[in-house]
Formats: C-alpha cells, structure tokens, sequence
C-alpha cells in the first residue's frame, strides 16, 4: 500500500493538471483496501481510476483513493461462454488486447477506450453498439458506509446509457474487481 500527505496529482490525470490532495492512498489488494482506517482520513473520499474522465480545478481538501488491484483470473478456458474476473485496477485496454489473443471476443469492440476496469463498470463505457454491461455477469465492492464486502448482479447494477448506480451512489461503493462473460 502507498499513502501519502500532500500528494501531487499531476501524474493522475490525463490534463496533467497541477493540484494536490490532502491524501493519497493506492492499495494493491483486497486486504489493503479492507484494513484502512476510513475514519482516519481525511475528508472527503473520492476514489479515481487512470484520470481520463477527471479534471481538477484546483487541490482536493480530503482523500484520492486508487486501486491498483490488477489481476485477470480466466475461471475455465474450456467453455464456449468464458468466465473472466478482472482487478478494478487493470488498465481496460490491456484487458481487451488480453482477451482478444486468446480468442476471447464481446470487447473488441471496446478497444482503446481510456481508463481501468473499475471505472469502467462504473461508467458503462460504450463504443460501436457493445455497452460494458452486454459482457458484466457481477461486479464486487466494498462498502464504505458499512465497511464490508458486497457484490451485485448486473440487473442490480442499474445500467443505462453511460450510468450505473455506483454513479449515482455518491462515492459509497468502492469496486474492487468486476466478473465479466466473454465468448470463445
């Protein structure tokens, strides 16, 4: 885990904007995420992913979370319907190029859009007709307001067009890995 006080945010947004919050925190696991001390931070708590959707206007007074959980886990290669879990803060096109040379298709389509996996799920990202909620079976979390693990369905997740209910949840649930369905 890396945490840092007065951190510069330059290098976590793609305008490479000059600002500076009062707390940076990028966790590498589950278990880093889960052992901080949400109390303890400071106010508020907005969590990023690769800063291509954000534009700082000037320092943030509380806390920048960022996931650096990065792991692709292929549950059976065997199916003709592929069963891929990914880490929230896998870079989404790396995904993609992964997925496709392995022969696994339903995100081509998504290819170079900017961003991480978690924020992805967040947005519904969508190009060419193929929305990120057609390839999501679950997503996992964790709850901020009741400091515990949580998953949902994808009918659960509220999708529309470039929304979700992670959006409209004002910042509760952090994502922590996003269950995907891809075909052979």
């Amino acid at each position: 885990m890396f945490k840092e006080y007065n951190f510069d945010l330059s290098s976590r947004n793609t305008f490479r904007m000059k600002a500076r919050c009062a707390c940076f925190v990028e966790y590498g696991s589950v278990d880093e995420l889960y052992s901080l001390d949400f109390d303890s931070l400071p106010k508020p708590i907005k969590h990023i992913g690769g800063g291509s959707n954000l534009l700082f206007t000037g320092d943030f007074p509380g806390t920048i979370l960022h996931s650096a959980i990065k792991y692709v886990k292929y549950v059976d290669l065997g199916l003709d319907e592929v069963p891929v879990v990914a880490g929230s803060g896998v870079v989404w096109d790396e995904l993609v190029a992964e997925l496709c040379s392995h022969g696994l298709w339903g995100a081509e389509n998504l290819s170079l859009i900017p961003g991480e996996v978690g924020a992805a799920a967040v947005q519904n990202i969508g190009a060419y007709g193929v929305e990120i909620k057609d390839l999501i079976s679950g997503v996992s979390c964790f709850d901020l307001k009741e400091k515990k693990p949580c998953k949902f369905s994808v009918g659960e997740c509220a999708y529309g067009y470039r929304e979700s209910m992670f959006k409209e949840s004002g910042g509760r649930y952090i994502i922590t890995s996003v269950l995907f369905r891809v075909s052979r």
